[in-house]
């Protein structure tokens, strides 16, 4: 009933809008046509019943006109409907027809437009190679023309031939986006929603970027809305690829509801092909979902689909059509063939001589890169000849310094109040007959000069001879306080292992430094506690521990008292210190804690942190 008053509608409208004057027929009846055209495009794909109703009319109205274009434009007309409604034998049947009618009239653009819908219907059937003949050449002539709307069209359905012969995903989506750009260019919203719906499908049999698919397809369902456009086909198609995409996302409520809308739309113009795959892809969404019994409803439904179109019928039409359209093309094909060899013959020579141009500055360019990459390639080889260069000087200098504060931390060991106190002490040895105290001292004081200049040259020393070095020396220094000096060393059971080493000439500078500005200006009971504890991430931690006067008391006597020989050791110490932490990647850390009872200072604490070496 709705489609019956649609149609009185169209055709009391048309009585009305256009009267027929004798005076004026042949312009009324082409008003008249060209609106009937008009209105029959706008319902392809939103009522096919009657934009083939209205093509009826617009042929019967020609045909008593006598008027041979509006003839061609009803034949496209029924073309389009067939095409839409799945009928492609019948659809190149008028197809056929049309092109006859404006080949008579010579009418080339209206030509191009009905060879790209030639190559539509050759798509749809997946005759790829011959639909991308007709497209090709309908697109060849839009850009000569100037035709952007076509060449949106055009571009969008080669898209899709490139998608059924397998080109590579950046080869159909360059085609893709540039029917979007035309459709822009001409403020054209259903071809934009149908250039992001080629998007999605290209993304989506290319498996790849699903957000992208969900969000074109949305851009056009927003686009569509907007425009209040009711185009059954461009709606149901985005729907179609929602529903597609939120099933590879695995999103199955809503890919079941995106379907819905799909079916309602391809319902509602009776697009079969589009039905068909709207419930194939609900079939794939209730078998994800192990909603099986659903699933074989919608297998049946689709076999009977199947079954009951003539498909046989079809293809032999469809053959006879195609047969018919090939000796057109290849009648087409020989004419251009002529005038190509024509311009070809009249143009040989320039092109031969574009093309000796061409050669000779082709190699003049490739012998001026030859020239200045190898001059570029020197310049680098000689630049990293310098970087090297620069690179080894600077170890050699890091070298020599490291040897010098080497040399430096053995002669502040070779600390000469220590040589003349301990030599004094063995002396009152021998002078008062003790022969035996003053052979063993004299002998541990030769083994520790012994110990010192053998681990000066290897830069290193196990912590067991560390400690064996540090209870040498404090067994001499001890000397010169009799009984009352006491020192404690504790090594932790897991360094005790001979392949521990750490950087030789470290903890003995502070061990001495507590012994001569802490325990030598202490009167009473002078007590020194050296331990060794495994630390944090290859490290060792050494404590030295005195009872003495303090810093803040020491400093103010070694001003008093100090001597050449105790800056030169502290600094040489400060010196290979700095060395060895900008060289190495794990620092030595030195930290000194005053100890105090109450406000009274009792002494010092200095925690070393140093790396163990590998």
């Amino acid at each position: 009933m709705k489609k019956t008053l649609l149609l009185l509608t169209i055709f009391v409208s048309c009585h009305f809008c256009f009267p027929q004057k004798i005076a004026a027929v042949d312009s009324m009846v082409i008003k008249k046509v060209d609106s009937l055209a008009l209105l029959g495009k706008r319902l392809w794909n939103t009522d096919l019943d009657a934009s083939e109703a209205v093509a009826k009319y617009m042929l019967e109205f020609s045909e008593k006109h006598n008027y041979l274009k509006g003839k061609g434009q009803a034949f496209n007309n029924f073309a389009v409907v067939y095409n839409n409604r799945g009928y492609e034998g019948k659809s190149l049947e008028y197809y056929k027809k049309s092109i006859d009618v404006f080949k008579e009239l010579k009418m080339h653009s209206i030509l191009s437009r009905i060879r790209y819908n030639i190559g539509v219907a050759f798509l749809d059937t997946k005759q790829y190679e011959v639909a991308l003949e007709y497209l090709e050449k309908s697109e060849d002539y839009s850009k000569e023309v100037n035709d952007t709307l076509n060449l949106a069209m055009v571009n969008l359905a080669i898209g899709y031939v490139y998608l059924g012969i397998n080109k590579s995903l950046v080869e159909v989506l360059s085609k893709m986006k540039k029917a979007e750009v035309y459709s822009r260019a001409v403020k054209d919203t259903i071809n934009i929603c149908a250039s992001l719906n080629g998007q999605s499908e290209s993304y989506l049999q290319k498996d790849k970027n699903i957000d992208i698919v969900i969000k074109s397809s949305k851009e056009a369902t927003r686009l569509m809305k907007i425009s209040n456009s009711e185009n059954h086909f461009i709606l149901g198609y985005s729907y179609l690829m929602l529903s597609k995409g939120y099933r590879k996302e695995k999103k199955f409520e809503k890919a079941l509801l995106y379907n819905d809308s799909s079916l309602v739309a391809y319902k509602a113009l009776e697009y079969s092909a589009g039905l068909n795959l709207t419930y194939e892809t609900r079939k794939k969404i209730l078998v994800n979902m192990g909603n099986y019994e659903e699933a074989f409803k919608i297998l049946e439904l689709l076999s009977a689909s199947k079954d009951t179109s003539n498909k046989e019928d079809r293809e032999k039409k469809f053959s006879r059509m195609k047969v018919e359209l090939e000796t057109d093309r290849i009648a087409a094909d020989k004419d251009a063939a002529e005038a190509r060899a024509a311009l070809a013959e009249a143009t040989g020579v320039q092109n031969r001589n574009y093309l000796i141009s061409a050669i000779t500055i082709a190699i003049l360019i490739a012998l001026s890169s030859l020239f200045y990459f190898r001059k570029l390639k020197t310049a680098k080889q000689a630049e990293l000849v310098a970087t090297e260069l620069m690179q080894t000087q600077k170890r050699l200098v890091l070298e020599k310094k490291y040897k010098e504060s080497e040399l430096k931390a053995l002669k502040s060991q070779m600390n000469p109040h220590f040589i003349f106190n301990t030599l004094n002490s063995i002396q009152e040895y021998i002078v008062t007959n003790k022969k035996n105290e003053a052979s063993e001292y004299l002998g541990r004081f030769a083994d520790l000069i012994r110990r010192y200049l053998k681990h000066s040259e290897t830069g290193s020393i196990s912590i067991a001879d560390e400690v064996e070095s540090l209870e040498i020396y404090l067994d001499l220094e001890g000397l010169r306080f009799e009984d009352d000096f006491n020192y404690h060393i504790t090594l932790a059971q897991a360094l005790t292992d001979v392949t521990l080493r750490i950087p030789t000439m470290m903890v003995q500078p502070y061990v001495e430094n507590a012994i001569r500005h802490g325990l030598l200006h202490k009167k009473g009971k002078r007590k020194l506690v050296v331990s060794f504890t495994k630390g944090k991430e290859g490290t060792i931690n050494c404590i030295v521990e005195d009872n003495g006067i303090g810093r803040k008391k020491g400093v103010m006597l070694s001003k008093k008292l100090r001597n050449k020989h105790e800056s030169f050791a502290e600094k040489a110490t400060q010196e290979r210190l700095s060395l060895f932490n900008d060289s190495a990647t794990k620092k030595i850390g030195v930290e000194t804690i005053d100890l105090y009872e109450g406000e009274k200072p009792i002494g010092t604490k200095i925690i070393l942190n140093i790396p163990i070496i590998s």
